[in-house]
């Protein structure tokens, strides 16, 4: 049991709980076999206990079907966060045990009885429903292997109190399953969270530079094209975007007096540098060899770019420590602002691009697009 405990990320953890939405056919089925065999076992036996058990748990199966709907729709409507994640986590937790307890509850109470056909009908209820369990809610394998446990260990300590050779076989038979199916939810568990980890590595590696660890140029197109819900609509109506695009003047001598490694220190440094300084939703890129993009989001102001601007040439155009002595470099940057809620990005790129190749051509600093 030590794996599952182990630490997930946060990313990890959303998705597998995402995960948990899709077992609707498996939630209906059991909840009708659940209906089909409690109101069979009641018909025979009479208990008032299998009728509770009964009630409880078709109810919990409806309510989890609804549930899952629900979530469905929810992950469909925006992307998963933790605190989402961890209340619909509790969700299927509560309904998923609340299914498992009536399952024990009614298996038990028809193994403490003679009726040899119904507890065959009881085995392959408490067998196919911790299969389903290990199979579909692995994922979460706290929730699955609490509920295997819940619905077989009534059954077993029920078989054990009959007592008889018969009896101790089937519960020590019973027992053993127990323990191979947590096996198996371990299993299923640990395989499909290196899964999505690994495949979260790679999606993170396609939008990331290399070198430096920012964002790249798909990054950002990306990231612009899905927000995510950073804004409220009726804000982002009345928000401005603003790109920045910007070069080192003089990063070709550096490396020609240097070397390519020292070059490739100063854009790391550079890189941590503007790393601290923006923040989300705000975007900073590495477009190529010395060239930069920073994209604002959600601008109130033109001067809030402008004070952006003013912030990354005062940033990196401090002093940084390299080769065993002080390098300073020059920043040319143009930025262009757009209010438009359907703005052209790729546009909006160029003509921030433009104002920098301006900036330039005038020895540095900071050139607005007029456009």
């Amino acid at each position: 049991m030590k794996r599952i405990v182990e630490p997930e990320t946060d990313e990890v953890y959303q998705e597998l709980v995402a995960e948990l939405a899709y077992t609707s056919v498996p939630t209906a089925l059991m909840t009708f076999i659940l209906l089909i065999v409690g109101v069979h076992a009641w018909s025979l036996l009479g208990q008032p206990l299998v009728l509770v058990a009964v009630i409880l748990g078709v109810s919990a199966g409806f309510a989890k079907s609804v549930m899952l709907e629900l979530h469905l729709r929810d992950l469909d409507r925006q992307a998963a966060d933790l605190m989402r994640s961890r209340r619909w986590e509790r969700r299927h937790a509560i309904l998923s045990l609340i299914m498992a307890l009536s399952v024990g509850v009614i298996s038990s109470v028809i193994f403490m009885e003679p009726d040899l056909a119904l507890q065959v009908v009881a085995t392959c209820t408490v067998f196919g429903y911790s299969a389903g369990v290990a199979s579909r809610v692995s994922v979460r394998p706290r929730i699955a292997i609490a509920s295997i446990a819940t619905a077989s260990l009534p059954a077993i300590l029920a078989m054990a109190w009959q007592g008889g050779e018969a009896h101790w076989l089937i519960s020590f038979i019973f027992a053993a399953f127990l323990i191979a199916a947590s096996q198996s939810v371990m299993h299923v568990y640990s395989t499909t969270a290196r899964h999505i980890c690994i495949r979260q590595q790679m999606a993170k590696q396609a939008h990331r530079d290399a070198l430096t660890g920012l964002a790249n140029r798909r990054a950002l197109y990306d990231a612009f094209d899905h927000p995510a819900g950073r804004e409220n609509p009726s804000a982002r109506a009345k928000a401005m975007t603003a790109i920045h695009c910007f070069d080192l003047d003089g990063f070709k001598s550096v490396n020609d007096r240097f070397g390519h490694l020292v070059g490739d220190e100063l854009l790391i440094q550079i890189a941590d540098r503007l790393k601290g300084l923006v923040r989300a939703p705000d975007l900073v890129v590495r477009a190529g060899g010395d060239e930069f993009i920073l994209w604002q989001a959600g601008l109130t102001a033109p001067e809030e770019a402008e004070r952006m601007a003013q912030a990354v040439i005062g940033l990196l155009t401090v002093p940084y420590r390299l080769a065993g002595t002080e390098l300073t470099i020059g920043i040319s940057l143009g930025y262009a602002l757009s209010a438009r809620k359907d703005v052209d990005l790729k546009a909006l790129i160029s003509r921030a691009d433009n104002a920098s190749y301006r900036a330039k051509a005038r020895g540095g600093g900071i050139e607005q697009d007029s456009g």
